[in-house]
């Protein structure tokens, strides 16, 4: 077998046709939803118990949320040109 196969998406099962496009689950769908879940769930479990000093369940999902809204204001910052923005009020405008 090639080294490829592993990357091949297969389509699990078809939800039916819309204007002759099919639409299906396939095992990429699958894998991404298991990391939406996993990621989920480590969130809601840090995030329980609240304490003013962070425990080890609260540290592991910090640095998942800094890289998000640093590639979040990375990309925002290419798109307007490299001004800075500071906040949500301002990725609106």
């Amino acid at each position: 077998m090639d080294p490829i196969h592993q990357f091949q998406i297969k389509n699990l099962f078809t939800f039916g046709k819309i204007g002759g496009v099919e639409i299906a689950f396939t095992n990429s769908a699958l894998f991404m939803l298991i990391a939406l879940a996993v990621i989920t769930l480590l969130m809601i479990g840090a995030t329980a118990r609240r304490a003013v000093v962070p425990g080890r369940m609260q540290a592991i999902p910090a640095p998942i949320y800094f890289a998000a809204v640093g590639s979040m204001r990375e990309l925002l910052s290419r798109v307007t040109n490299g001004r800075a923005l500071s906040g949500p009020g301002e990725w609106h405008r």
